[in-house]
């Protein structure tokens, strides 16, 4: 019987979870290489966003 303590286990799926988690943002990264002016628009949101942040405090 192969035992796996609750440790090792918790690890193994954390491990998992990131390694599908970096799966993804590699997909995300490729995906918007294939589209600049996807880039260009989310990076000006991502900049409009900051300002808004810095004018609410």
């Amino acid at each position: 019987m192969n035992i796996i303590s609750f440790d090792r286990l918790q690890k193994a799926r954390q491990q998992k979870a990131l390694r599908d988690e970096q799966a993804f943002i590699e997909a995300c990264e490729r995906e918007l290489e294939s589209r600049p002016q996807d880039m260009a628009e989310l990076i000006e949101r991502a900049k409009a966003r900051a300002r808004d942040r810095e004018r609410g405090q």
